[in-house]
Order: C-alpha cells, then structure tokens, then sequence
C-alpha cells in the first residue's frame, strides 16, 4: 500500500506557523516519517492501514472523520513541525549542509531550533494522550484498535502513557519515610 499523506498544505498553513512559502517538499518526508514512527504505534497496524486506505480512495467514514479531525490531525501535525524544525533552518545543498539567512531574517541558534523542537513534540504528547484516551474509551466504534494485529509483523497499539516521577532516595533512615510511602 503507498504512503498517503495524511497532512495536507492547507490543514499545515492554517494551523501553524508554517510561512505560506515554505516548500512543502521539505516537510513531506517528515509527514511520512511522523505517520510511520507517532502514528502507527499510537493506532496499531490494523488501525492505521484502515485509516490509510480511506486516505488513499478518499473515502471516510464519520468514525475515521472524527478521529482524524478531533485527535489525529493535532497529533500529527505537533510532531511533523517538531521533525521539521531542524530540516527548515538547514538545507542539503551541493556544497553540503547550509543554513539560509537573507537580508531580513536571522537564523536561529542550535539551541532554538531545539527549544522548537521540544516545544511541538511536548504539544504532540499532549495531542497523542488524549488520541489514546479517545480511543480506549470508544473501542467499539474502532475495533482494529484494540483486536487484530495478529501477523508478526504488525505493531500492536501502545494504549499507556509514560509517566515518570521524581526519585526521592532511599527511605530506609528518613523521618519522611512513612510519608512518602503513603503518598508516592
């Protein structure tokens, strides 16, 4: 099955801060990588190649319009502009990796374009938390997600969020011992 592109220029373009004149041939190929290294864990294989089909003949069911509007198209769109921070300030060209400035822009440090990069792709974690919750709570309406994925090959939906907590040492002499047993 070829790769679709779920994220279209205009749905780009309107919501984000993506210039008009930004060449979407740089962008495209992070759209593909996010869909393939976010989205296919978020949703299974079973689930993502339905919704790969319906992309492809450009026919949706209300179940996957509403999954793409509500959750998936946030998602997506938060990782695709954090993959793309880096490819946008630098450019391949045949002298080799360049960075492009005119006479009325700057270009940004290494540290912003980092700080940009963090800033969509925490934004996308948000986006793909509430993609999970949405999911899990309407497993009937998307029975891929959770059923199939049988074949070796497939990846089976991540349905958890990483949460990490602070460690507090070791509590074997601390007067706060109890307390942070009981409230960890």
């Amino acid at each position: 099955m070829a790769d679709a592109i779920w994220l279209d220029e205009d749905y780009l373009l309107e919501n984000s801060p993506v210039a008009n004149n930004v060449d979407i041939k740089v962008i495209t190929p992070n759209i593909i990588y996010c869909q393939d290294v976010y989205l296919k864990p978020l949703l299974g294989s079973d689930l993502f190649d339905v919704i790969q089909a319906e992309i492809n003949a450009q026919t949706y069911t209300a179940r996957i319009t509403t999954l793409l509007n509500d959750h998936i198209y946030k998602v997506l769109l938060n990782y695709t502009l954090a993959e793309s921070a880096h490819d946008l300030a630098i450019r391949w060209m045949n002298k080799g990796l360049m960075q492009k400035s005119s006479d009325n822009s700057q270009p940004v440090s290494a540290d912003d374009i980092k700080l940009t990069r963090d800033r969509y792709k925490n934004r996308a974690e948000i986006f793909e938390a509430r993609a999970r919750n949405y999911l899990l709570e309407n497993e009937s309406t998307y029975p891929e997600y959770n059923t199939g994925n049988s074949n070796i090959d497939d990846i089976q939906p991540n349905n958890y969020s990483f949460k990490t907590g602070i460690y507090l040492g070791n509590c074997d002499d601390d007067i706060d011992c109890d307390y942070r047993k009981r409230n960890v």
